[in-house]
């Protein structure tokens, strides 16, 4: 759908829909299920042009509905990319054990030997031992940048690790607003980049979080503000 209209609060119609639709998919919005443009959309509307530098009006203009749709937004994501979100899926629930990068069954002394204190391991080990009682036989152990450099020696992108300020060196910084299935997501400082998950698509992201949740699943707007720089990976394009 092209932009054809301003579009503000008690408008009804087809592109009120799209917008809605967009909002709902990158995590503004919780459910789109009619075409009117209520307070919630301008709500919802207004955070979005706030995390994208735009004029926070309410009132989605030109300049909103290019953030909203612009032309990256339609680019599919590479076979890299999308088989890349597919195997991160299958490592939800994994534990995770600082300077991991897919280890498998990682034993107490692998997990002291990490360059961690002795009660962030101990934590680790308690995540692995309830996993283990609750009939888990297999795992994998990942940080958060081994998790994404173990996911892209996976679909063949290197033969590599690095941590979260090399994997966003690789990257295109890009608006919240273009992100696509593949794209990187990160958290800390321009100088700093102290933490990194894997956007994969309709406002999801999958990340190895920490050693009391390990990888999860989860909406990148769950916490106001958490994922701070996006960007796009040369390797998986």
């Amino acid at each position: 759908m092209n932009y054809t209209r301003v579009l503000k609060r008690g408008m009804t119609g087809d592109d009120v829909r799209a917008v809605k639709d967009r909002l709902v998919e990158l995590g503004y919005l919780k459910t789109a299920t009619h075409n009117t443009f209520g307070s919630d959309t301008k709500k919802a509307v207004k955070s979005f042009q706030k995390a994208n530098g735009l004029t926070v009006d309410g009132i989605v203009g030109s300049a909103t509905w290019t953030a909203l749709f612009g032309s990256s937004a339609q680019v599919e994501p590479s076979e890299k990319a999308k088989r890349m979100c597919e195997i991160a899926a299958l490592y939800i629930g994994h534990p995770y054990v600082w300077g991991a990068s897919g280890q498998e069954n990682p034993t107490n002394s692998y997990i002291y030997g990490r360059n961690q204190t002795k009660a962030d391991a101990d934590r680790s080990i308690k995540f692995r031992d309830n996993l283990t009682k609750a009939g888990v036989t297999w795992m994998r152990c990942f940080d958060c940048s081994g998790f994404i450099s173990f996911l892209m020696r996976e679909v063949g992108a290197w033969n590599s690790r690095e941590d979260c300020d090399g994997l966003w060196r690789r990257c295109t910084p890009i608006g919240k607003a273009e992100l696509r299935a593949g794209d990187f997501l990160l958290r800390g400082s321009d100088t700093d980049k102290t933490h990194i998950g894997l956007y994969v698509g309709n406002g999801w992201c999958i990340h190895s979080k920490g050693r009391d949740v390990g990888v999860v699943k989860e909406p990148i707007d769950k916490s106001a503000g958490y994922w701070k720089y996006f960007g796009r990976c040369s390797l998986l394009q």
